[in-house]
């Protein structure tokens, strides 16, 4: 009778739960740790919000990986925290650190996948640019060259050898030489 389905209606023995898995989905960010502040168990809450693994945190110290604000050279949350959680260990009840204890945790994802994005299109500019620079100087110096060729042979042109050309014709130098001049003058500087 011990291995005997049970009869309609009834309910089936329920296994023992998987405080773990239970833990680790449980919608809070919450760390547990050891009475030596090591890490032992993250709930993915957790880990989601501060863009860290699981593998990367557990078995390391609490202060190894929440750290003091670098940027604040007066933080005191390290040393407050770890003298409230030795009172706790020590007298085995909670510890009031101060009459109001504000924790905020906020998820950054967005803000650093911003950050990314803009680094990653920062270096797409820093890139363009160059192409640009070498794309100008390099056109610059190729117009460059037929433009001093036509002055060159526009200097060619003797005032006598114009002379003898028809009157018509003779209007086609001063045109060509004064362009040529004021390009020569409106150059890209290198």
């Amino acid at each position: 009778m011990e291995n005997e389905d049970p009869l309609p209606g009834q309910i089936p023995p329920i296994s023992a739960p998987d405080f773990q898995a239970l833990f680790e989905s449980a919608p809070g960010l919450y760390l547990v740790l050891t009475p030596a502040l090591t890490i032992v168990a993250v709930s993915e809450a957790y880990l989601k919000a501060t863009m860290t693994r699981r593998e990367e945190i557990l078995d390391r110290h609490l202060f190894d990986v929440v750290p003091d604000n670098p940027d604040d050279v007066n933080a005191t949350g390290v040393s407050n925290l770890r003298a409230s959680l030795q009172r706790v260990s020590q007298h085995r009840s909670p510890d009031v650190m101060t009459e109001h204890i504000l924790l905020a945790v906020k998820d950054i994802t967005e803000r650093k996948q911003a950050e990314e994005e803009i680094s990653r299109r920062g270096e797409l500019l820093e890139a363009a640019n160059k192409e640009l620079g070498a794309f100008s100087y390099s056109t610059s110096h190729d117009l460059c060259a037929p433009q001093r060729h036509i002055s060159g042979f526009a200097d060619l042109l003797p005032m006598h050898a114009v002379r003898s050309l028809r009157r018509r014709d003779r209007t086609y130098r001063h045109p060509i030489y004064d362009r040529m001049q004021r390009s020569e003058r409106a150059e890209v500087p290198r």
